[in-house]
């Protein structure tokens, strides 16, 4: 019986997950605007609800702050519609009125004007007992492969851009290679 509950739980979590996991650009970018490609992953709840992974909202703070909310367990993104400048991820919120103050880490990244950026995958690790660990990993090959089908025609308009901390071609090669076929 409890086997049953749990499944019918993880039913309805992955339901949630194709309705909210994802979202469209936009509308049109303005000359001074850039698509950020925010992928996020969360390993475990870190409060008991039924719909989400426990996270009330993600801020991200910058030239234009915003804060991504509906936060599944798994891997989330959004692709958002943001001022040219730097970011960085600045608080993650919990349903039960604690938060975590990411300030001292270093979960930046870059928005440039007319491209698609992307600076890593921002991850959260639930340790359990109120302590957590956050994380920021490129994973470049996932997020054009999540371009690619979930936003074909953005790609086909805009350059890919990697704003992390290290230099990755990975972009500039697949685009290269996709452009010649």
């Amino acid at each position: 019986m409890k086997y049953l509950l749990r499944m019918k739980k993880i039913t309805i979590l992955m339901g949630i997950f194709c309705l909210f996991g994802f979202s469209k650009p936009e509308e049109v970018l303005k000359s001074n605007e850039g698509y950020y490609l925010a992928r996020i992953w969360v390993n475990d709840f870190f409060s008991k609800t039924e719909f989400s992974s426990g996270i009330k909202s993600i801020r991200i703070t910058g030239e234009q702050g915003k804060i991504i909310k509906r936060i599944t367990i798994g891997r989330n993104h959004r692709l958002l519609k943001l001022e040219a400048g730097n970011y960085s991820w600045s608080r993650v919120v919990l349903y039960n009125d604690r938060y975590y103050d990411l300030n001292d880490n270093k979960f930046d990244f870059k928005v440039d004007a007319g491209k698609i950026n992307y600076g890593g995958d921002f991850g959260i690790v639930n340790l359990g007992n109120g302590v957590a660990s956050f994380g920021y990993h490129n994973r470049s090959s996932f997020a054009y492969k999540q371009l690619k089908t979930d936003y074909p025609e953005l790609l086909d308009s805009h350059k890919l851009h990697y704003t992390g901390h290290a230099i990755d071609p990975y972009f500039d090669l697949i685009q290269e290679v996709t452009s010649d076929e």
